[in-house]
């Protein structure tokens, strides 16, 4: 599948734990990913420091993804990855008036992209690799991942710990097959903004009203405390996106312009250092 997908330049970039190439290739891959309604209001705090607005998508109220990637074959090894993210516009731009459509664009005419809270991998080269490229929030940990006909449970541990963070558990059969679509990601690489477009190659099924729960487990590690803070808490999502087998390019990101005072600048540090 994809191999012309696949067959892209790459370049040799150095990180802490040695060169990779980039784009970073996903030759083999499947996913879980969560769909939460929330108010909007509640992404404010987290959202406000780092210039970005929360965009409704769900009958007025805003979105909390959870997803959990097995990443069997990659360019930089096989890895596990969760991520806690949110559906967002820079401040300033106005967000589309009908959200959904805007994802059928192509990602260079979006306005919508995805801001990450968390986003904890297994393995040292894939964190390095996203801090430091990247400005992405990584910790290593453990991420153990079970997917078993139509059911499947995912965890994110403490660093050093089987004690989990949260845990996503569920049934999800059937649903509507579709075509998996290009996401834009807004990061800061330091002082400076990023947006960064990831190519996907696959299909997946959407399944509204699963069977599916997020439990939250010990509240000492922020991760846990920024999704209590959201009250997902044994909250079931309004949908969910199962893909068995996908590929994709993690290309590097581009800056884009925003002004921002130094203060603003020094308070997104410490959010995202928190």
């Amino acid at each position: 599948m994809g191999l012309r997908f696949l067959s892209v330049a790459q370049g040799v970039v150095p990180i802490s734990t040695g060169p990779i190439e980039v784009p970073i290739l996903y030759r083999k891959a499947r996913s879980v990913l969560a769909v939460f309604a929330v108010e909007r209001g509640v992404l404010d705090p987290l959202l406000k420091p780092v210039e970005l607005v929360p965009v409704p998508v769900l009958g007025g109220r805003a979105a909390v993804i959870v997803a959990f990637f097995d990443y069997q074959d990659t360019s930089i090894g096989p890895y596990h990855e969760a991520a806690t993210a949110s559906v967002v516009v820079p401040r300033g731009v106005a967000a589309p008036q009908h959200p959904i459509l805007d994802f059928l664009l192509p990602s260079r005419w979006r306005r919508l992209g995805l801001y990450i809270f968390d986003l904890p991998v297994t393995t040292a080269v894939a964190n390095a690799a996203g801090r430091e490229l990247w400005g992405l929030p990584k910790f290593v940990t453990d991420i153990p991942f079970r997917w078993e006909g139509d059911r499947f449970e995912a965890a994110v541990c403490e660093p050093g710990s089987a004690e989990r963070i949260c845990s996503l558990v569920g049934y999800a059969a059937g649903g509507n097959l579709v075509p998996l679509r290009s996401l834009s990601l807004f990061s800061w690489l330091g002082s400076q903004p990023l947006r960064t477009e990831v190519d996907l190659r696959g299909v997946a099924h959407v399944v509204r009203a699963p069977a599916v729960h997020l439990h939250i487990g010990s509240r000492l590690h922020p991760m846990a405390q920024r999704l209590a803070s959201l009250g997902l808490d044994g909250a079931m999502p309004a949908l969910v996106q199962t893909a068995q087998s996908f590929q994709a390019r993690l290309n590097l990101g581009r800056r884009v312009a925003v002004a921002r005072t130094a203060e603003e600048v020094k308070e997104s540090s410490a959010s995202q250092a928190a």
